[in-house]
């Protein structure tokens, strides 16, 4: 029988699975729900539950926990590049070729990256944002840049738009969808068939775009620092 790492019961009407990002296996059901309709549930899916946690598994081995070290390979916009010290650098951080950081800030490795993501991650979002704002004739609040690690972005109900800094993994093309998305979000609050139909119309090829978000989220989790 295949071990549940947790049972979070609620008024719900339903019983649903989860696998999180570090392959635990989590249960919603009812309050009501007994032990052995929780089993028979998770048995059902035991073929689901075991490819998932494999994923999380192979995953977790492929993108291993950042050390910020020389050699280290980084993703932006869809390609890696290698981290590297060099001596007297004109800035603290330099990306071209790969990302060169001045040796006597080795140890604010983290720190630098981070903020040098954060940066062009307004830079670029807030160009694309402009663009297709202006183009289809949205108007937004703000754009901001934040840490998450659960969605590439969001759209809050007063018009701000809200992406992870982590969305420079991706290639381009796809981070013009996630844009898009937030975009139609300003239109259409939640994910209704209407909300779909308004990206298709934005964006005609969404799919292929969604399709790669969903079978690559690991990238938002284990590829980011």
């Amino acid at each position: 029988m295949l071990k549940i790492d947790k049972i979070i019961k609620s008024r719900r009407k339903t019983i649903s699975l989860i696998v999180n990002d570090e392959g635990k296996v989590i249960v919603k059901a009812p309050i009501n729900a007994g032990e052995f309709l929780i089993d028979k549930f998770v048995k059902k899916h035991e073929k689901w539950i075991i490819k998932k946690v494999d994923e999380v598994k192979k995953n977790r081995i492929k993108y291993p926990e950042k050390t910020f070290t020389e050699g280290e390979e980084f993703l932006f916009l869809g390609n890696f590049y290698k981290l590297k010290f060099s001596e007297n650098l004109k800035e603290k951080i330099i990306f071209s070729d790969a990302f060169y950081i001045d040796s006597k800030y080795k140890d604010r490795a983290k720190e630098l990256l981070t903020k040098w993501y954060k940066n062009k991650a307004y830079e670029i979002l807030f160009s694309r944002v402009e663009y297709y704002a202006n183009k289809f004739g949205f108007k937004y609040n703000k754009v901001k840049v934040t840490l998450a690690k659960r969605r590439w972005g969001s759209c809050s109900f007063n018009g701000n738009l809200n992406f992870s800094y982590r969305i420079l993994f991706l290639h381009i093309d796809v981070i013009n969808y996630v844009v898009i998305h937030e975009i139609a979000h300003l239109k259409v609050r939640n994910h209704s068939r209407r909300f779909w139909m308004e990206v298709e119309n934005l964006m005609p090829d969404y799919k292929k775009y969604d399709k790669y978000l969903k079978e690559n989220r690991y990238l938002l989790v284990y590829n980011g620092f």
